[in-house]
């Protein structure tokens, strides 16, 4: 009787472990055939759902996973700024492999490991590179929640236990049927196969998105401004990482300030930010490139465009209509494609998408650098005086914001995680 039951006890032991092998054999097929967030590939994945892919959830581990899946020749790097609006298909690359690995919510502190780990595994000759305009000066150094910690990014405390979460993990098999989903309705992931954010962006009208999030972040950074007293070292340790990188390797490195609406520039000037053109920001960028110049003599030089000011394409109004959406803007940080495209023509000297952009945006040097903040406030006194609804509807967001007190945010001005 006892041998009966303790036969009995193996064929269920058997059966159920059995049972877990084989659920997890089939997790493994379904993820490593899906391979749901780019850090799960094998020689039988399959393409037809790249396009399909729920990125969006976890966009460092899959951004980085999408950084290994080359060879590239080249990478796009910066906040959601250039996630948005950097196409990695432009004509300017002439015909290059790009790849757009833009964190939504990014700052300094994770560009440079995203940077360490693409040229690690590429031979990449080009960077364009998107620092924001408070990026150098702000202390936000991982945002918080992010999934940094979880993501290639890092050095984890058991690459085994990483590798067989990426693997075998429920999370990962979620994404995986969630591919299959997308791709049997036919519904786009908001992330292409190339990295680039361009589906689920009009959720919004752009007055909405800039009350609820652009405008909250400016005030917070405003209000701040009067108690900061430091540059945050972290983030000047991470330009020097990226300087040097580039460098070494030889890769041609573009840094860019990317452009923000005009309603929420004003809001520093309006608010009364210290340093409300963020000229800091830029005296920082080149003297640590200068640094780099005297550590490395030779190397390809580093090009630095700034495109946050009140130029006419970053002046679009609302037209009184509150529930408009702009034709290059997203809402006050987030430009278009289209202006993306302006960008690129720009900064690699070809013809514009709009002969009337041009000028767009200011190569920096230590020769320019003194007439921009005089440029960017002369900017400030012409839009508010040539668009002044737009001004006053600014101010009045702002004024209502403070009052009621409904200014929730990110630390120190970052990014919020969603839109």
């Amino acid at each position: 009787m006892q041998s009966s039951n303790r036969n009995a006890y193996r064929r269920h032991s058997l059966a159920f472990l059995g049972a877990v092998a084989l659920i997890f054999l089939l997790s493994f097929l379904l993820n490593t055939f899906i391979n749901p967030l780019w850090v799960t590939p094998a020689p039988w994945s399959s393409s037809d759902f790249a396009d399909y892919k729920p990125i969006h959830k976890q966009p460092r581990t899959a951004k980085a996973g999408l950084a290994l899946m080359g060879p590239w020749d080249g990478a796009i790097v910066g906040s959601s700024r250039v996630d948005i609006a950097i196409n990695p298909r432009a004509d300017e690359w002439n015909g290059a492999r790009i790849v757009n690995l833009g964190l939504r919510g990014g700052n300094l502190c994770e560009f440079a490991p995203m940077i360490e780990l693409a040229s690690a595994h590429n031979d990449l000759k080009t960077i364009l590179l998107g620092i924001d305009h408070y990026d150098l000066t702000s202390n936000v150094l991982i945002p918080n929640p992010s999934a940094f910690n979880e993501s290639p990014l890092t050095e984890p405390p058991s690459k085994i236990e990483r590798t067989l979460r990426y693997y075998l993990g429920g999370s990962s098999t979620t994404y995986s049927v969630k591919s299959i989903n997308y791709r049997a309705k036919g519904r786009l992931a908001s992330y292409d196969r190339l990295g680039q954010w361009t589906q689920s962006l009009d959720g919004r009208p752009f007055l909405n998105i800039f009350t609820t999030d652009s405008a909250p972040q400016a005030i917070g950074w405003v209000e701040r401004s009067f108690t900061r007293k430091n540059v945050i070292q972290e983030k000047l340790d991470a330009l020097r990482s990226i300087l040097s990188i580039c460098r070494e390797k030889n890769i041609r490195l573009i840094v860019i300030i990317p452009p923000n609406h005009a309603m929420y520039q004003s809001i520093f000037f309006i608010g009364g930010a210290v340093d409300p053109t963020f000229q800091e920001n830029r005296e920082l960028i080149l003297k640590l490139i200068s640094e780099s110049d005297r550590e490395h003599p030779g190397a390809q030089p580093v090009d630095v465009w700034d495109f946050n000011d009140f130029h006419p394409l970053n002046c679009a109004s609302i037209g009184g209509d509150r529930k408009a959406f702009l034709d290059n803007w997203l809402d006050g940080t987030h430009a278009r494609q289209s202006i993306g495209d302006i960008i690129l023509s720009r900064v690699f000297d070809q013809d514009t998408p709009n002969p009337e952009a041009l000028p767009y945006g200011q190569k920096l040097t230590q020769d320019t650098l003194s007439q921009r903040e005089e440029a960017i406030e002369a900017g400030y006194q012409r839009y508010r005086r040539e668009q002044p609804n737009d001004w006053e509807l600014s101010k009045s967001i702002m004024l209502e914001l403070k009052n009621k007190e409904k200014s929730h945010p990110t630390a120190d001005g970052g990014e919020t995680e969603k839109r």
